[in-house]
């Protein structure tokens, strides 16, 4: 199965990694059932902090499996670093590095151990890749600077930047990452308006009317 978008792509088969991402995934079910006991729910905010409990552990299972795919591929993924990244080749200890520490401030943010701080500091590291990787790129590299979708990368990047700081502890920074997430989201909409007919693969085949859903 090939994931993804333009010239880095992830070849995911039966392989080591995939299976520590199911013990990983494995090892959060039971608090994320436990989270499900609707039976349980009596209140709004009951439900509220049950469905926020449910998102971070599911943000931390992803960053902790894309931190093992990026050891596993020696490689980022097409969305963390711009596609322009040569450089990286003569620095493979800087991506397993970062592999690692991905992998660790997803189980961190899952198990809800040091959220707050480990929330933070993923949430900066990634508003600095965006701010000195994907910008410059996007003005100074990319051919395709005026075109809304090329920005789409950049978007993804700013979102889970977004994602991280709603996940903190402190009221002002939750707000930012609560509107950096919102503002990512009206930007995918968009995309989906502009490039509907692109967009429309991303659909099941056996579904009709692929435009009608985008």
């Amino acid at each position: 199965m090939v994931y993804f978008h333009g010239v880095v792509r992830f070849r995911y088969s039966g392989c080591a990694v995939c299976e520590v991402l199911l013990v990983v995934a494995g090892g959060m079910t039971l608090p994320i059932l436990r989270e499900f006991d609707i039976f349980k729910i009596t209140t709004l905010p009951e439900l509220m902090r049950r469905l926020s409990n449910i998102g971070r552990i599911f943000y931390g299972i992803a960053m902790a499996a894309l931190g093992l795919l990026t050891i596993y591929y020696r490689d980022f993924a097409y969305f963390l670093i711009p596609p322009d990244r040569g450089w990286l080749q003569h620095h493979v200890w800087l991506i397993y590095l970062s592999g690692g520490l991905l992998f660790l401030a997803g189980v961190c943010i899952a198990a809800d151990r040091k959220r707050a701080v480990v929330s933070l500091l993923l949430g900066v590291a990634l508003l600095l890749v965006f701010c000195l990787c994907f910008i410059p790129y996007q003005l100074m590299v990319s051919p395709h600077v005026r075109e809304f979708g090329s920005w789409e990368n950049s978007a993804k990047e700013l979102a889970l930047a977004g994602g991280a700081f709603a996940l903190t502890c402190r009221k002002a920074v939750i707000r930012l990452g609560v509107i950096i997430f919102a503002l990512t989201i009206l930007s995918f909409g968009i995309n989906h308006f502009v490039y509907a007919h692109e967009a429309a693969d991303y659909i099941p085949s056996w579904i009709p009317a692929h435009v009608f859903w985008m």
